[in-house]
């Protein structure tokens, strides 16, 4: 700069050395090899105890702030850290403050099928308990168990039973859904104010399959009493 302003006079460089055998090399600054202090970084504190954060903070002028939560994750126990709102491996230069989570409840998640949920809210729809299952192929004592837990809403219900003498009935299937109206997935939410078809084949019961046998029986009969006759009127 003073070189540049005439304040000081330049001394020209009239003399250098270089050895033809060397291949010249330029110089780039920055690059080589330079001695230093070390780097610290900013640990992962996840699943270690809290005391661990605050003797580091404290070690390397750090504000930790701590707030506790309750988490269903067995993998963590009271007094461990959930998270930390900076990543770990940053420089501790760039670091004023820590923000920590630290567990203080853990807790067992509930059972889906005890679960009480409100199906009527909007927010609940995508809820597993509030969605329709599919019930086709089902006994119809399992759509009779979940039309009860559900009674409370205002869903049209309509049970269509396939007799024998109905074109629909099948033997094989007696006492299973046949059908549903609406697919199963469709959420209870929206359900309400609609209506919901259940068509099923008629159970067997032991009133007709008593039915039945007293007609086989009487049937053996009416045999065994034309074979009778039969005999008696041979000469």
């Amino acid at each position: 700069m003073k070189t540049n302003l005439g304040l000081v006079k330049s001394e020209p460089i009239k003399t250098f050395s270089f050895s033809i055998k060397e291949p010249y090399k330029e110089k780039i600054i920055g690059k080589g090899i330079y001695t230093g202090g070390t780097v610290v970084t900013l640990p992962n504190f996840v699943g270690k105890n809290m005391e661990e954060a605050i003797n580091f903070g404290n070690k390397y002028d750090i504000n930790i702030n701590v707030s506790y939560v309750t988490t269903a994750d067995s993998n963590f126990q009271v007094g461990q850290i959930s998270s930390q709102d900076i990543h770990d491996q940053t420089d501790i230069i760039y670091v004023k403050e820590l923000n920590i989570k630290v567990v203080n409840q853990v807790i067992t998640p509930s059972d889906p099928s005890t679960e009480t949920v409100d199906c009527s809210l909007e927010e609940n729809k995508e809820h597993p308990s509030c969605l329709l299952p599919n019930f086709v192929g089902k006994n119809i004592s399992e759509f009779i168990t979940w039309e009860n837990k559900y009674k409370t809403y205002s869903i049209q219900i309509i049970k269509i039973e396939i007799a024998e003498d109905n074109s629909e009935y099948d033997a094989t299937k007696a006492g299973q859904v046949i059908y549903q109206s609406k697919e199963a997935g469709t959420s209870i939410f929206d359900l309400l104010e609609d209506t919901l078809e259940i068509k099923y084949i008629k159970p067997i019961t032991e009133s007709s399959e008593d039915t039945e046998n007293n007609e086989t029986g009487d049937n053996n009969n009416e045999d065994e009493s034309q074979e009778e006759i039969s005999m008696n009127e041979e000469p």
